[in-house]
């Protein structure tokens, strides 16, 4: 239920994890009774097994010192939970594929033919390298979209891209570093951004902080300060902003007074200009279907030489007057582009992040030196990229997430008839979370949005775990069970399937844990470890939760919640 980017990025997933339990269920109900009785025969002498025997173990631990055991399993989750501020997090990792994406950014303005030059010149260097088998390069454009997270740029003549093929992905870090120090300092006036592919929903940068002033200056020097600051925060790598140095424009003011002495019009001064620089259009020619512009110009044409452009002349009443005495005309630098978010003027600072580092340690610096910055009046700021997707998408979760617990909460109470019963089945939720970080911090993982998905599966298996055990406590205490009896076998006979359980579900999520892929390992050491630790808990939680919660009414009634 889940909208936006992320709803598109795990559509699929639930849906294949519904249909797959609904099928399964239908299987075990019609299929697996039918295989049952045809091939297990029945014995004559039954002995419990080990796991039934351990169960057991659990069952009375349980019954005997249930507040000593639901003391140390808070104290244990709450130690667990506090080892979530030593895991790494990354909210989406780069991609497995050993591609690296090299994006060009000359200043506005450059002739396209000059950029295309530059970029074969590296694309050749590029491969000489010894674990680089192909380089595509791209001008004027950012090429084909190929992969699903690439941002896709306008077509621009002072654009560029390279896309590197090497022989193994894990000679990528290798590869940008090359670029980074052998690339980089031989085109000081070219921006190179080398980079690995990414995953999740594009963003132009993994650190992005946005600055808003309708204050061309002030914008200007907010980008100045903040740019300074991310450069000297460690684990930032090249650094930049989208405001750029602007376009060299000349300004004319006309002086009217002296226009009319002289019968002289603007629209004749705009002539003159045209006619020395870009050309006039004089008429049309009509060959084809289009017509095609006939342009009037001097020889030099957009080359014009900038120096000489105040003696532009214009003719007047068989005068010639250079535009120098018309108008006064200056040199400035206006903005090649102006950006806007929510309709707001707005420039940005861009960061790549270090292959050791991640962007969550790196705002964990950067944010309190942005909250200490004295801004001018009118400035905000705002931080972006991957950052702001992460929320976006713990938004997007979030807001599903009430109404999957509302629809847990109704099917519970019309199983169970006792808010009691699922009260203890909502208090095993945390166990889910017990063993997540345990898990990270072994395997060295990082925490990101497929780990997320793994957290919230778990919880729907750790309620199956106490439905089972509640179901068959009740169905025991109905059949006359001595109370703790009654929940000492019921640990006892669910035990096996509910570690058979765990270990299946294991076996199927190693496959993930072994692949080469960054995006599923994170989802599949949540479950598992989550599993494994939640699993051992909700074997001994549950009970003991049952004889301190229900024992009285229990005992007092024997006979199921009415």
């Amino acid at each position: 239920m889940s909208k936006g980017n992320t709803g598109d990025f795990t559509h699929a997933i639930p849906v294949v994890i519904m249909l797959s339990i609904a099928i399964s269920y239908v299987y075990s109900i019609f299929v697996t009774p039918a295989f049952s009785h045809l091939f297990l025969k029945p014995i004559d002498t039954y002995k419990d097994s080990k796991i039934m025997t351990m169960g057991e173990k659990f069952g009375k631990l349980a019954t005997q010192s249930p507040k000593n055991i639901l003391l140390m399993a808070f104290v244990f989750v709450i130690l667990s939970m506090s080892l979530f501020t030593l895991v790494k997090k990354d909210f989406f990792p780069s991609t497995d594929r050993n591609q690296v994406i090299i994006d060009l950014t000359f200043s506005e303005g450059t002739n396209l033919r000059y950029n295309s030059a530059i970029a074969k010149e590296i694309s050749l260097k590029v491969l000489k390298q010894p674990n680089v088998t192909h380089a595509y390069s791209f001008s004027g454009n950012s090429g084909p979209n190929f992969y699903y997270n690439l941002i896709e740029k306008p077509q621009s003549p002072n654009i560029s891209r390279i896309d590197v093929e090497l022989t193994s992905s894990e000679h990528n870090d290798a590869f940008i570093e090359w670029v980074n120090t052998e690339i980089k300092p031989k085109y000081k006036n070219v921006e190179i951004i080398a980079n690995k592919l990414g995953q999740g929903p594009p963003v132009a940068a993994p650190i992005e902080i946005k600055i808003f002033s309708q204050d061309r200056e002030k914008l200007s020097q907010a980008i100045h300060d903040i740019q300074q600051i991310v450069t000297e925060t460690d684990g930032t790598r090249d650094v930049r902003n989208n405001l750029g140095i602007g376009l060299p424009s000349y300004q004319i003011s006309f002086k009217d007074e002296i226009l009319n002495k002289y019968n002289v019009t603007r629209e004749d001064i705009a002539k003159s200009i045209g006619l020395a620089s870009g050309g006039l259009i004089i008429g049309q020619y009509r060959k084809a279907k289009d017509p095609i512009n006939i342009v009037v110009r001097n020889e030099n044409g957009i080359n014009y030489p900038l120096q000489q452009f105040e003696n532009i002349t214009l003719h007047v009443a068989d005068k010639s007057i250079p535009i120098k005495q018309l108008a006064d005309i200056s040199l400035q630098w206006l903005p090649a582009s102006i950006h806007h978010y929510d309709l707001q003027r707005t420039a940005s600072v861009f960061s790549e992040t270090q292959s050791d580092t991640t962007y969550s340690k790196i705002l964990e610096t950067l944010r309190p030196k942005l909250e200490e910055m004295q801004l001018p009046q009118g400035v905000k700021i705002k931080v972006a990229g991957t950052s702001q997707e992460s929320e976006k998408a713990n938004k997007s979760l979030g807001g599903a997430l009430p109404i999957g617990i509302i629809l847990l909460l109704v099917f519970l109470l019309i199983e169970f008839n006792s808010f009691t019963k699922v009260g203890i089945i909502l208090i095993t939720i945390p166990l889910a979370f017990a063993g997540v970080p345990i898990g990270l911090l072994l395997t060295n993982t990082t925490f990101g949005f497929t780990a997320i998905l793994g957290t919230l599966a778990l919880v729907g298996i750790v309620v199956n775990n106490a439905i089972v055990l509640l179901d068959l406590i009740q169905k025991n205490l109905n059949d006359n069970f001595d109370f703790d009896k009654a929940i000492i076998e019921a640990v006892k006979r669910r035990a096996r399937p509910i570690l058979l359980t765990t270990i299946t579900t294991v076996a199927g999520l190693f496959p993930l844990v072994m692949t080469k892929s960054t995006l599923w390992p994170p989802l599949a050491w949540t479950i598992i470890s989550g599993l494994i630790v939640s699993t051992f808990l909700s074997l001994i939680i549950v009970p003991a939760l049952y004889k301190i919660l229900l024992k009285n009414k229990e005992c007092k009634l024997c006979e199921p919640d009415q």
